[in-house]
């Protein structure tokens, strides 16, 4: 999945955004599992329409359909096929709009941490170190979204592929911004306590063993080296943050590594804080898309976050879609076992 892809205020003088309205207002969409048959009549239009509009420009996208989202303001409508390809539709005039298949996006990275281990024990990326088994807050479960994220009168995709958030532009037919939203190489205590076991069922964890057990290098075989379980989650913030009128994005993330059996108080040390600061461009060769500016220090960004008394708890994404949590915290992103207070607020 990596190698086919890859929100903020501002000082009170400066336009603002709501951190958190333009992710969490966006359409959901219409997922493409359910039966047409107990769809309520406007979606079996758009449904309808947008399958004529195939046929009559020859596309047979319908069998690897994932999910359709748009908006019944303008009629536009786009589909997302399980090849990563997007579709667009008019279904008010039936104008078939092109299709953009989603490319790695050279602005997206994974952490160090992962990256070393990935080279060091020779695993290639299938999508389970992002966590894809295990999508943060069952974002995925609505993975086709539409709306404006960023107050600028243009709506933009936003899909959640895994753990990885991805922002597409209709008008501009490519990505605009990606990043990962979660990263899972860890067991829990109950997944992983078949490794610290003889062929006798007798605990054979030792003092200097982590507490939390590495999944992806578990996956190599049987009893491999107790290597370190990693977590990682990330926010996003969406705003005009160094007052120059242009909309910006930074993504804060955050690094941990499982505590040692030694250590007397359970789960996870932090590692390390990561922020990135992202600028919309008006460069003619990357125009609209959100460029990370590395002339920008982190301390910049966390002032700028300090500022605006931006916490963890007020990135996206926050709350829950998961059954019985909905608009409850994300359990693990702002887990006690992380030992990390800005998770607490």
């Amino acid at each position: 999945m990596q190698l086919r892809i890859f929100v903020l205020f501002s000082f009170l003088a400066s336009p603002i955004y709501s951190v958190s309205a333009g992710l969490e207002g966006l359409n959901k969409g219409i997922n493409c599992d359910a039966s047409f048959s107990s769809r309520p009549e406007n979606e079996k239009i758009i449904i309808k329409n947008i399958g004529s509009t195939f046929s009559a420009n020859n596309i047979d996208s319908g069998v690897s359909c994932t999910a359709w989202a748009g908006s019944e303001e303008n009629n536009l409508w786009f589909e997302l096929s399980s090849d990563l390809d997007v579709y667009g539709v008019n279904v008010q005039t039936k104008q078939y709009l092109g299709n953009w298949p989603l490319t790695h996006w050279p602005h997206y990275s994974q952490p160090d941490e992962i990256l070393q281990r990935m080279e060091k024990w020779d695993i290639s990326s299938t999508g389970f170190v992002n966590g894809a088994k295990y999508p943060v807050g069952c974002l995925a479960n609505a993975p086709l979204r539409y709306g404006d994220i960023d107050s600028d009168t243009k709506n933009e995709l936003v899909l959640f592929l895994g753990n990885d958030l991805v922002v597409f532009s209709p008008d501009q037919g490519k990505i605009t911004f990606a990043a990962w939203l979660s990263l899972n190489d860890w067991y829990t205590l109950e997944d992983g306590a078949w490794y610290f076991e003889d062929d006798h069922g007798n605990d054979i964890k030792k003092p200097t063993d982590p507490q939390y057990e590495s999944r992806l290098i578990h996956n190599r075989g049987p009893h491999h080296a107790h290597a370190t379980g990693i977590r990682g989650y990330g926010k996003i913030f969406i705003g005009d943050f160094n007052n120059n009128q242009t909309p910006d994005i930074i993504l804060w993330q955050k690094i941990y590594e499982s505590k040692l059996e030694s250590d007397p108080v359970r789960g996870f040390n932090l590692l390390r804080n990561q922020y990135t600061f992202f600028e919309k461009s008006e460069n003619e060769t990357a125009k609209g898309e959100y460029l990370p500016q590395e002339d920008t220090s982190p301390e910049t960004v966390q002032g700028w976050l300090t500022a605006n008394n931006l916490t963890w708890q007020k990135g996206f994404p926050s709350k829950s879609e998961c059954a019985g949590q909905e608009g409850q915290l994300i359990p693990e992103m702002h887990d006690p076992l992380l030992n990390d207070p800005d998770v607490l607020k």
